[in-house]
């Protein structure tokens, strides 16, 4: 640190050590991480590691992924899996109606395999019969453990539910489909703690509105505070907006004036809102302008669904299922939403970039919609040559 202190952040049990294996799973991990162009160019190359993907799609992690092992898509899913979802409800069992078309298996055979490998090279069993009935074909076996345990599943007084039952629409919806067990609909946060005595899950079992861990009163955090972000405002970066006397966080020696990631999202400055707006972020004063945020499509998740045309389509407002500007990648591309004025200034030839005008962002904001294809610097290279 720069007051000549040494501080691990991350606690005693996750203390960083060298990556050697980065193995990641229906999730685009390099679409969705901050700093990707450090991450791609200086990290990945120089670390001592495998990077491995399970993916259906050659999506960004597949392009940079050392191993790329497919997997079946929802419709060729040779055995049986479920879901749900934190915005609904709804509890889903599925398995696919036709056989993969490539040469492709199931995620959970994915590990199962892999884990085979293991008990081979070494001679330890465990490791296969970790996943023995993803191996004998019987998924449901595990799906039945999920619900036996789960809290929206089963409560006291009420019957387990069957994945059996699930699965033949025994529960009032389409088979395969259940509505979870939260108490209320549309979902009520909190129900259980306030009509039925549950403790809160914090370390008192009460709502706090003061926290008095030592971590919380060290970063300014004890109470609700706002903090600037720790990049893409026009102030200081992660700034603690509170006059407060109570908090009185350490900012450990961190210059305001620090343009390292790692140093400003761990300085800890307080400041009263009429001493924050006179801030400006030191990227600003090196002639910087602009900053960008990132949201996702209402039409998609991640980078998913925005995998077949048909909902790719609705992801911009110049979707066009004839590709007649070639240069698109399919029928959506990337969109930009730029404020008016500092987009003229910007974006003056607006070449492969699609730009919509809207009067309501912030000045110097430019709203980028993620989209099915990364902006990796080697697809840059191509659309350039």
């Amino acid at each position: 640190m720069p007051n000549g202190q040494e501080r691990c952040f991350t606690g005693k049990t996750h203390v960083p050590t060298p990556t050697k294996v980065l193995w990641y799973n229906n999730a685009n991990f390099l679409n969705q991480a901050k700093w990707v162009y450090n991450i791609i160019v200086n990290v990945l190359p120089k670390s001592r590691h495998d990077c491995r993907s399970a993916d259906r799609v050659d999506r960004h992690r597949a392009e940079y992924s050392d191993v790329v092992l497919p997997v079946n898509s929802w419709v060729e899913l040779q055995d049986y899996e479920c879901g749900a979802s934190c915005s609904n409800p709804f509890l889903q069992v599925w398995k696919g109606g036709i056989k993969p078309v490539h040469d492709s298996i199931d995620d959970g055979m994915v590990f199962a395999k892999v884990a085979d490998a293991l008990a081979n090279k070494t001679g330890d069993r465990r490791f296969a019969d970790y996943f023995k009935f993803v191996t004998e074909g019987k998924g449901k076996v595990y799906i039945q453990r999920v619900f036996d345990n789960s809290h929206h599943h089963a409560r006291q007084g009420r019957p387990v539910r069957r994945r059996s039952n699930c699965i033949a629409g025994g529960y009032g919806g389409e088979p395969g489909a259940a509505l979870m067990l939260f108490r209320t609909y549309p979902r009520v946060p909190f129900w259980e703690q306030v009509h039925d005595s549950i403790p809160f899950y914090t370390d008192s079992g009460r709502l706090h509105s003061y926290c008095d861990i030592p971590e919380a009163i060290e970063y300014g955090e004890n109470l609700i505070v706002h903090r600037e972000g720790v990049e893409a405002t026009p102030y200081l970066p992660n700034v603690i907006v509170s006059t407060s006397p109570f908090v009185r966080p350490v900012d450990y020696g961190i210059p305001h004036d620090t343009t390292d990631p790692d140093l400003r999202q761990v300085r800890n400055v307080k400041m009263s809102w009429d001493e924050a707006k006179k801030t400006v972020n030191p990227l600003w004063q090196q002639g910087y302008a602009f900053f960008c945020t990132t949201p996702k499509s209402r039409h998609s998740t991640h980078s998913s669904w925005s995998t077949v045309d048909w909902h790719w389509i609705w992801s911009d407002n110049f979707g066009d299922p004839h590709r007649t500007d070639k240069r698109a990648p399919g029928v959506g591309d990337r969109q930009i939403h730029d404020e008016p004025a500092g987009g003229q200034r910007y974006w003056p030839q607006r070449r492969r970039l699609r730009v919509g005008r809207r009067q309501r962002l912030r000045p110097a904001l430019h709203r980028l919609e993620r989209r099915r294809w990364p902006a990796a610097h080697r697809r840059f290279a191509a659309w350039s040559a």
